[in-house]
C-alpha cells in the first residue's frame, strides 16, 4: 500500500527559539517584595507603638483622677500655707543683711592707736552708709587709717572728717563710707 505523504509548507514545529524571561526581571520582584515586607513591618511597628502610647496615656490619666481624689482639701490648705511660709522665710533670709563680715573687715584694717567709739548705718536701696566716730593717738595714724580704707575696695568712698586735737593729746575725727548690700547680704556673708 502506498503510503500517502502529505507534503505542507508549513512547518509543524516552530522555527523560532523559545522566549524566557531574562535574569534581571527577578531581581527587581525581589527587591519590590522586600521593600514591601519591610514597609508592612514598619506600619505594624508603628501602628503597635501608638496604641502602646495610648495605652500609657490612659494609664497615667487615671493615676492622675485618682491622686486628685485621694487628696484631701485639708491636706492642699497645709500644703499651700507651707509654701506660702517658706517663701516668706526665704524673701526674708534675701532682704536679711549681718553686720558681722563688716565688723571683722574693720577690726581687720583699723591701725593699731585708733580706735572708735560710735557706730551708726543707715540702709540705702543698694548701698548702707556707715559713719563712724573715731579717737588716735596721733594725726599721721588717722591718715594711716584713712590710707587702709581707701585701699580697701569693700569700702566705698571713705570720707575722714572734723579733725580734733583734745585736752589729753588725743584726734578725734568722724569717719563715713558706703558698703554694697549684697556684701552685707546674710547669704554671701561669708564672701565678704
Amino acid at each position: 500500500m502506498e503510503q500517502q505523504l502529505h507534503k505542507s509548507f508549513i512547518p509543524k514545529q516552530s522555527l523560532a527559539r523559545p522566549r524566557t524571561v531574562g535574569g534581571g526581571g527577578g531581581f527587581l520582584i525581589f527587591i519590590s517584595a522586600a521593600i514591601l515586607i519591610i514597609s508592612i513591618l514598619g506600619w505594624l511597628g508603628a501602628h503597635a507603638y501608638v496604641a502602646h502610647l495610648e495605652n500609657t496615656v490612659r494609664d497615667l490619666q487615671q493615676d492622675i483622677a485618682e491622686a486628685k481624689i485621694s487628696l484631701e482639701p485639708a491636706t492642699l490648705t497645709t500644703f499651700q500655707i507651707l509654701d506660702s511660709r517658706l517663701t516668706m522665710a526665704e524673701q526674708l533670709l534675701d532682704n536679711h543683711i549681718t553686720l558681722t563680715p563688716l565688723f571683722k573687715t574693720i577690726e581687720q584694717l583699723t591701725v593699731q592707736g585708733v580706735r572708735y567709739n560710735n557706730f551708726s548705718f543707715q540702709n540705702r536701696e543698694t548701698t548702707m552708709d556707715v559713719k563712724m566716730s573715731g579717737q588716735a593717738r596721733q594725726l599721721s595714724l588717722v591718715a594711716l587709717q584713712a590710707a587702709a580704707f581707701g585701699d580697701e575696695p569693700r569700702i566705698l568712698n571713705p570720707i575722714f572728717s572734723n579733725l580734733q586735737l583734745d585736752p589729753a593729746g588725743q584726734v578725734n575725727f568722724d569717719v563715713t563710707f558706703s558698703v554694697d548690700h549684697e556684701l552685707l547680704s546674710f547669704i554671701g556673708a561669708s564672701t565678704f
